[in-house]
């Protein structure tokens, strides 16, 4: 009775905004009242969002009847009716409305509406009834089987919602209607195969919906079922369109959709003859399987990936892409331990036949190659050289410091020491554009080549015997901090300059045994560094100070990293006699850590956990105190061990 009331208010109220009535309600201007209704909406919104549904309500009566034809206050009236359980009335305002004749109503929408209100009612023979009448008011629409399917869902009926899209799909005669929102449904409901089926059915139709189907299919769970359901799906697809693809690419996306889904389970073996039949047909056969590549790489598949690169190989039209696919075997033939392979494709760009750029690459790979992994000083020098022989090369500095190290090996260390005089460092960013210029002095970049030239220059100079020319070099390098690992490398190096000038003897023992670390010749560093470390009072029991033995506590530290690098569980005792030795050292900090490290990367908990306990005892407020205690409450709490410690390798 009180809606139907309001709504002949309504009606009254409609007549005057024809300009049938002068009430007060008539004096405010459209826009005036369609602010102030927009104003009381929101608030009555805000109310209902705080489940104060009677207090909304009322707002809600007001405004609908000023404004019926509003969809929007229609919508809040009847969803505050139904909140507070005021059937009776909402379905008496729904009823009004239909007869009413709203311009611009959807009568389909309301036949809905109604239905959901007599089914919450629990009046479900008039539920169906209503449900009917939507049909039969729009008919040969899809329009009202869309709307009935989200007024099922909002009652949690999600089988009704299925079954009346499946119904339209019948009664429309179109078996592509309604594909993408089936797939959803019957994705919720696990339907993993009819879901699976109804995405393709739309990407049948669609062909923009390629990048949604694979996402899709990438989103059902990695159970068995699902997978099964999908590669089924797509099986019956390929026999569906055996004699004919509804549009040209359907097929190739189909197949991209198998490899997708094989390499979804890590099954790249499964994955490449599918990702080689699309690659077939790109514009630019080849890109597609590099790509493939270095997914497989990245998962650890490296056979399938070389397979993959081979074949992208022998499709590409363009030098350089095919140098790069080389490159890439190269690659992963040097981290397969293979550098006479990776040596032989560098070799393949390196005759002069190629465009410079190509060879210029070839050349620097395979230098490097030589010299850091082939032990072949004498070919590294032949590729530098030629390198460097070719006009406008970019960013030589590289490539000379690499010849340098190379000329070391050869004992050519007056050629090493031009070559590294050639590399010139870089006025910094700021000073290139005239900024910052009222620092105290303009300030060169830390080039990271300049850098390790001028350590380089220092090594050299000290191996020669002319400490006071390495420490000038030294000197430089250490004259714009900025904690790098070469600059502490550098301080190190002074530092033993300065406290065994007097002991020139072992000095340039320790400089001949640097050499021989440098240019590879471990077995004879070892020697050395296991010579001049043993030069110490054996067996007192006291601990030595370093500032008294410094060239011995420089060897031990020396051959404890020399043989983390090579052989990680050897320097275990190496670096336990240094502690013993030198427990105030500022290393012994970092050599608790590193030993911490090691017994847990061999999976000796309780000795790591008392390497890390001897840290915090020691150096209670060191740098790797923090660090220390992390690693403590790890093994407390049973975490995974770290990986390896690093011994950062700089050639």
């Amino acid at each position: 009775m009180v809606v139907s009331l309001l709504f002949l208010q309504s009606g009254i109220v409609y007549s005057q905004r024809s300009g049938q009535s002068s009430s007060p309600a008539a004096q405010l201007s459209e826009a005036e009242q369609r602010r102030i209704d927009i104003q009381q909406r929101r608030l009555a919104n805000n109310y209902e969002s705080r489940g104060r549904f009677e207090t909304a309500l009322k707002i809600y009566e007001d405004i609908y009847s000023r404004a019926p034809e509003d969809r929007q206050n229609y919508e809040g009236l009847r969803r505050n009716l139904v909140a507070l359980n005021r059937y009776d009335e909402a379905i008496t305002l729904i009823e009004e409305r239909i007869t009413a004749g709203i311009p611009g109503e959807q009568n389909y929408r309301l036949y809905c509406d109604l239905g959901a209100t007599y089914y919450k009612a629990d009046k479900k023979t008039q539920a169906e009834i209503a449900w009917n009448q939507a049909i039969e008011v729009a008919p040969g629409s899809s329009a009202p089987y869309q709307e009935l399917a989200h007024t099922f869902i909002s009652l949690r009926l999600v089988e009704r919602s299925v079954d009346i899209l499946r119904l339209a799909r019948r009664e429309l005669n179109n078996p592509y209607l309604f594909a993408s929102q089936l797939a959803t449904l019957l994705q919720s409901r696990m339907d993993w195969q009819g879901a699976a089926e109804e995405y393709l059915l739309s990407m049948r139709e669609n062909s923009h919906l390629m990048r949604l189907t694979l996402r899709s299919l990438a989103n059902f769970p990695d159970t068995e079922a699902a997978n099964k359901a999908v590669f089924t799906a797509l099986e019956r697809e390929f026999k569906a369109i055996e004699k004919s693809e509804p549009w040209k690419g359907y097929r190739a996306q189909l197949q991209e959709l198998m490899a997708s889904q094989y390499m979804k389970n890590g099954e790249f073996a499964e994955a490449l003859p599918w990702i080689e039949k699309v690659d077939a047909t790109d514009p630019n056969p080849g890109e597609r399987l590099i790509d493939f590549a270095a997914q497989a790489h990245n998962e650890g598949a490296d056979s399938v990936a070389h397979q993959a690169l081979q074949i992208a190989g022998g499709r590409l039209l363009d030098p350089s892409s095919k140098a790069g696919v080389d490159h890439a075997l190269a690659g992963m033939a040097v981290a397969q331990g293979d550098y006479e392979k990776a040596d032989s494709i560098y070799s393949i760009y390196c005759t002069g036949n190629m465009p410079l750029a190509i060879e210029r690459e070839a050349r620097l790979r395979r230098g490097m190659l030589r010299l850091y992994y082939l032990d072949n000083a004498e070919d590294a020098v032949v590729d530098f050289h030629e390198l460097l022989k070719k006009s406008n090369l970019p960013n030589a500095a590289p490539v000379r410091y690499a010849y340098a190290s190379a000329l070391v090996r050869l004992d050519s260390l007056s050629n090493a020491q031009y070559q590294l005089d050639q590399i010139k460092p870089e006025l910094s960013q700021q000073n290139r554009f005239g900024l910052n210029q009222n620092l105290r002095q303009r300030h060169l970049s830390r080039d990271e080549n300049w850098v390790n030239a001028l350590f380089l220059h220092a090594q050299i100079e000290w191996w020669q015997g002319r400490s006071t020319n390495a420490k000038t070099y030294l000197d430089s390098l250490l004259g714009q901090p900025d904690g790098s690992d070469r600059e502490n490398e550098a301080l190190s190096l002074s530092q033993i300059f300065r406290v065994a000038e007097k002991d020139s003897v072992k000095l340039a023992a320790l400089g001949r045994a640097d050499k021989a670390e440098f240019e590879g010749e471990y077995d004879s560093a070892i020697e050395l560094y296991t010579s001049l470390s043993e030069d110490v009072p054996q067996d007192s029991g006291k601990a030595l100070s370093a500032s008294e033995y410094p060239v011995a506590a420089e060897a031990h530290w020396r051959l404890g990293q020399l043989y983390l690098q090579l052989e990680p569980l050897n320097a275990i005792q190496v670096f336990e006699k240094f502690t013993d030795r030198y427990p105030e050292h500022p290393r012994t900090e970092e050599i608790w850590l590193t030993l911490g490290q090691l017994a847990e990367w061999n999976n000796q908990s309780e000795q790591a956990a008392e390497y890390y306990e001897n840290l915090l005892l020691l150096f209670p407020d060191g740098l790797l105190a923090a660090e220390a205690r992390l690693s403590l409450d790890r093994l407390r709490g049973l975490e995974l061990p770290p990986l390896m410690p690093d011994p950062t390798m700089t050639p």
